[in-house]
C-alpha cells in the first residue's frame, strides 16, 4: 500500500498510488512524461505478486506484473502491444506536478 515510484527499462519514472478498502485494492499510475495523471488500475493480488493493468489515451492496454523483494523493493515486467520490458520500484511520495 501506499506510493511506488518506478522507472521502466532505465528511462520513464512512473509512480503507482495503491490503497485497500473494505478489503478491495485499488489504484492509480502518473507517468509525469507522458502527461498520464491518476489513470486508474485494474488490480490482481496473488500472495507477493500484484497484477495491474491500464489504458492511456488511445494507447493499447498495458499489463504490469510485479513482485515484493526481501529488502522492500519490488521489480517487475511489463506488457505493452508487441513490447515488452522490466522495472524496479521503491516507496516514495506522491507525484508533484510540475
Amino acid at each position: 500500500m501506499g506510493t511506488w515510484k518506478g522507472c521502466a527499462d532505465g528511462q520513464t519514472t512512473f509512480f503507482l498510488t495503491i490503497a485497500e478498502t473494505t478489503g478491495k485494492l485499488t489504484g492509480s499510475i502518473d507517468i509525469p512524461s507522458q502527461g498520464a495523471s491518476g489513470q486508474p488500475l485494474d488490480l490482481e493480488a496473488y500472495g507477493t505478486t500484484l497484477k495491474s493493468s491500464f489504458s492511456f489515451a488511445h494507447s493499447t492496454e498495458t499489463s504490469l506484473k510485479r513482485t515484493l523483494q526481501r529488502d522492500g523493493s519490488v521489480t517487475g515486467s511489463y506488457t505493452q502491444s508487441q513490447m515488452s520490458g522490466s522495472f524496479s520500484m521503491k516507496r516514495s511520495e506522491p507525484a508533484q506536478e510540475e
